[in-house]
C-alpha cells in the first residue's frame, strides 16, 4: 500500500491551514527576500566589475609583452633582414648561373626560415584550439 493511498484526517487540515496562512503577508520573509535579493544583486556587481578589471589586466599584460616583443626584434631585426637578403641574392646568383647545387644551399636559410614559422603557426594554432 502506498502512502498516497493512505489518508488521515490531518489531511483535510493541512489543506484548511495553509488556505488560512496564504492571504497572511509574512514580514519576516519579505525582510530576508529582499536582503538576499540586495546581496545577491552586490555581488553580481562586484562580479562584473572583477571581469572587467580582468579583461583590462589581459590587455595591458598584452600590450606589455607585445612591446617587449618589438625591442627584442628591433635589435635583432636588421641582422636577420640582411642575412634573409644575402641569402635570397645568393640563391639568385647560383640559379641564374646554372648552379643548382649551389642554389640549394644558399636556399637553406630561407627555406628553414619557412619552415620554422610554419611549425610556430601550427603551433600556436593547435595550442590556441585545446582546452
Amino acid at each position: 500500500m502506498s502512502y498516497d493511498a493512505v489518508r488521515s484526517p490531518m489531511d483535510e487540515f493541512d489543506s484548511e491551514l495553509r488556505r488560512a496562512f496564504a492571504a497572511i503577508p509574512d514580514p519576516v520573509d519579505a525582510g530576508f527576500t529582499a536582503s538576499a535579493t540586495k546581496r545577491v544583486a552586490r555581488l553580481e556587481q562586484r562580479r562584473s566589475a572583477r571581469d572587467w578589471l580582468s579583461v583590462v589586466a589581459l590587455g595591458v599584460a598584452g600590450v606589455a609583452v607585445g612591446l617587449a616583443i618589438f625591442s627584442a626584434l628591433r635589435g635583432v631585426a636588421p641582422t636577420f633582414a640582411s642575412d634573409l637578403g644575402l641569402s635570397v641574392a645568393q640563391l639568385h646568383g647560383a640559379l641564374t648561373s646554372g648552379r643548382y647545387l649551389a642554389g640549394l644551399g644558399a636556399a637553406l636559410l630561407p627555406l628553414l626560415l619557412a619552415a620554422g614559422a610554419a611549425a610556430g603557426g601550427l603551433a600556436i594554432a593547435r595550442a590556441a584550439t585545446e582546452e
